[in-house]
């Protein structure tokens, strides 16, 4: 023991310089991030997304005195002293060394896990916050020392701190990040794969920390690395002092990184430019559509079986009858690619896929009800993933085949959004789920472990990183990350009712909030003034928005009177960009009438309106101007209730002549 103690101090005197300056950079750099992400604007995923330049400085300060540590130890005169105890010495050095990585980043553990505890002592984000600091900080700095000390205790030359610093630049995430862009811009695709491959940081700096999805953690390749590490450092001590066996040894260190490199991280694409790119040209270009004919048919049953990898992989049994013609076609988001169609008997059928549309033939049956399995996968698009990290598929989004014969997407201001596939009359479904354990959701009533049934106007499926919190009769679903807004989320929905009861009352209806309230935040780059995401059905509404003080763009109730008509509005037939600005026209004048008759008209209120009004302007006919003119010349003071009844039944009444009918309910009011 008393070795040891001595051994501990006589360390801490050899390095003390290294320790002070070292240690007390790297709390002051953090110190620095925490307070101006975490303390001054509450975003603690960020916080942590963005610490790659802590990481880098941390992995470099531990590399440096691990091999400083070894270096110290490699006195002639001491080995001869020491001999056979060198060993010994070793091996304390390397728990030594290991200890103060793990005492400073689990000081950091404990220092955010109180501060998150004083902001709300119900959060549940300190669990992945501590994962984070273990995987990102805690792994990445244990390798680095021990890299430097197995490099320091088989080698004395002096050029051997080249290696290091090369070795730190291949590793260290802000560079990786630099250097993959430049290899990126030269289209070297393999380099800059195999820089993502070693980097030990942050997978790319570029993209902040998304709420919905969480983190992603790579425990087997760092963990496996360091093991790998730890055998390489035993080798080195009992063949100590030995030149041949040193050599070995650096060579073995150099192998293990390349081996490393050649690891792919597990990960998920959650932003692929690359689909989305593919997407705005089929959707903005001249699509092939069957005959509208092939879509007269009847669906009765959907059974679904769902297993949630790194894409979403559907197993699905669909019921149709009263099909007229040899052929029949539905329509499916063209983002899921079908492998197989077969009948109930087990009988392959002939179809073609499309884009968003898929033809079956029929002509070697002689029926007209069919029971059809149709495989598909994929992983949605960015508004509506579907990946093992992040579900979002509400019940009007085209996730499910369909005989609606219109486009899943359209195509607005430079933006493709979806159609809504929400069916105008229920049907049977059942479904059965197989995921990763996130929070799961479905609109279906659940029968048994995973499995869910019901009828319903679609299916609703929702995953991801998100927490619970009860409200009175609602239950809130929220990102975990979001628990310093706890205060604000519950304003929010209590907002919410407000605006809904004087929604309710200029249109009659007696709309309710469900039981269970969905908070997300915004999954798709296009700004939310251009789109107000909301989808319903049975017992969940879905809302999206961003209380987040860094990343927010506005209040989250400048936005809330925009929302409701999109949730509530049974607009079933907004299915091209005409119909949609039409609608966005009328969201925005009511919005703004709801917001004033609420007294709470603001600027913010009044910018977004003005906005969603510009953006729907291009979408006018040269011979609707006018009454556009005259519309924009209403106020909400001279607005009235039954002026927004009568004009919503224009929209819904699926007639062209929308302008023309709301020229005269204007002259009608005047």
């Amino acid at each position: 023991m008393k070795g040891i103690k001595t051994l501990f101090f006589t360390n801490i005197k050899l390095h003390k310089y290294l320790l002070i300056i070292g240690l007390a950079g790297l709390y002051s750099y953090a110190g620095f991030i925490d307070y101006q992400i975490l303390y001054k604007t509450h975003d603690a995923g960020n916080t942590l997304q963005f610490s790659s330049f802590l990481i880098q400085a941390g992995m470099l300060f531990f590399m440096l005195f691990g091999f400083q540590l070894a270096k110290k130890n490699l006195n002639g005169n001491l080995y001869l002293v020491l001999k056979e105890r060198m060993r010994r010495i070793h091996i304390f050095n390397v728990i030594f060394l290991l200890s103060i990585c793990v005492l400073f980043v689990f000081s950091f553990i404990c220092i955010s896990s109180t501060y998150y505890y004083l902001l709300n002592p119900t959060n549940k984000f300190n669990v992945e916050s501590a994962m984070f600091l273990i995987n990102n900080w805690l792994l990445p700095f244990s390798i680095m020392s021990l890299i430097g000390y197995v490099i320091g205790i088989n080698s004395s030359n002096k050029l051997i701190y080249s290696l290091l610093v090369i070795i730190w630049a291949l590793l260290s995430p802000t560079n990786l990040y630099f250097l993959g862009n430049l290899i990126s811009n030269t289209k070297i695709g393999v380099g800059n794969t195999w820089l993502q491959n070693i980097n030990f940081g942050v997978h790319d700096l570029n993209t902040p920390y998304h709420p919905f999805y969480g983190f992603t953690f790579n425990w087997y390749k760092k963990i496996g690395y360091l093991l790998t590490l730890i055998i390489i450092f035993l080798f080195s001590i009992i063949f100590i002092n030995k030149k041949i066996v040193q050599r070995f040894n650096l060579a073995l260190v150099l192998i293990s990184l390349v081996s490393m490199s050649l690891i792919p991280y597990t990960t998920i694409n959650t932003y692929n430019i690359k689909q989305m790119g593919k997407d705005y040209e089929y959707y903005s270009g001249n699509q092939w559509r069957p005959q509208e004919k092939l879509f007269n048919y009847d669906i009765s049953s959907i059974d679904l079986n769902i297993q949630n990898n790194k894409k979403l992989n559907v197993d699905l049994k669909m019921k149709v009858n009263n099909v007229r013609h040899s052929k029949l076609a539905f329509t499916l988001y063209k983002g899921f690619k079908i492998s197989s169609i077969s009948t109930q008997s087990g009988e392959s059928l002939k179809f073609i896929q499309r884009g968003d549309y898929t033809t079956v033939d029929f002509s070697s049956i002689q029926d007209n009800k069919y029971t059809l399995n149709i495989s598909y996968s994929g992983n949605g698009t960015l508004a509506n993933p579907a990946n093992s990290k992040g579900v979002y598929l509400p019940a009007d989004f085209s996730w499910i085949p369909s005989n609606l014969p219109y486009s899943t997407h359209l195509i607005f201001n430079e933006h493709y959004i979806a159609n809504s596939f929400k069916r105008e009359s229920k049907i049977k479904y059942s479904l059965r789920y197989k995921g990763n354990g996130n929070t799961i959701y479905t609109n279906l009533r659940q029968t048994y472990d995973n499995q869910y049934e019901g009828k319903s106007l679609g299916v609703t499926l929702i995953s991801g990183d998100l927490i619970t919190q009860v409200k009175g009769e609602n239950t809130l679903y929220y990102p975990r990350s979001w628990f310093p807004y706890k205060d604000d989320i519950e304003d929010y929905v209590s907002r919410l009712q407000v605006y809904l009861d004087r929604y309710n009352g200029i249109f009659h209806t007696n709309h309710q909030l469900p039981t269970k309230i969905f908070l997300l935040p915004n999954m798709a780059i296009n700004d939310s003034l251009i789109y107000i995401n909301s989808s319903s059905a049975d017992d969940y509404i879905a809302l999206q928005i961003d209380p987040v003080e860094l990343t927010k763009k506005r209040s989250i109730l400048t936005g809330l009177p925009y929302q409701i008509d999109r949730a509530f509005g049974n607009h079933n037939k907004i299915d091209n960009s005409q119909r949609f600005s039409n609608w966005l026209v009328f969201n925005a004048m009511l919005g703004g009438y709801l917001d004033y008759k609420a007294g709470n008209k603001s600027k913010e209120s009044t910018t977004l309106k003005e906005y969603q009004l510009y953006l729907a302007e291009a979408y006018i006919k040269k011979e609707n101007t006018n009454v556009y003119s005259k519309l924009l010349q209403l106020d909400e003071t001279s607005l009235s209730p039954s002026f927004f009844d009568e004009w919503k039944k224009i929209l819904l009444d699926n007639k062209m002549d929308d302008w023309k009918q709301l020229e005269n309910l204007i002259e009608s009011k005047s």
